[in-house]
């Protein structure tokens, strides 16, 4: 499962263009390296450690990585999914300086 999962990152890296930005890229990459980890603590959870307090301690890590994971994909999903809104807005700002410009110009003219 490991190897697979860095056979598929270096496949993201060099052949495949299925993310149309950059940023799609790095999340997705970030995303299968986090999912080793997770992976590699699962593997030591399933017997290897016998020490009970390692594997709370391994099992607090655990919950941290995933929590992580969990936060660093909401951010990116809040920031694409606010982009057009702040954009929007922006530019509604902008157009409306620019009324006001002509307004101005208008009024001094009459």
């Amino acid at each position: 499962m490991i190897y697979m999962t860095l056979m598929y990152i270096a496949y993201l890296n060099y052949y495949s263009n299925i993310h149309l930005t950059k940023g799609g890229k790095v999340l997705e990459i970030a995303n299968e390296s986090m999912f080793i980890v997770i992976s590699y603590h699962f593997v030591l959870l399933n017997g290897l450690i016998n020490d009970f307090n390692l594997r709370i301690l391994i099992g607090n890590v655990l919950i941290g990585y995933i929590s992580a994971l969990l936060l660093l994909n909401l951010i990116f999903i809040s920031v694409v999914s606010l982009k057009p809104s702040i954009r929007k807005c922006k530019l509604k700002h902008k157009k409306k300086k620019k009324l006001e410009k002509l307004r101005k110009k208008k009024e001094k003219r009459l």
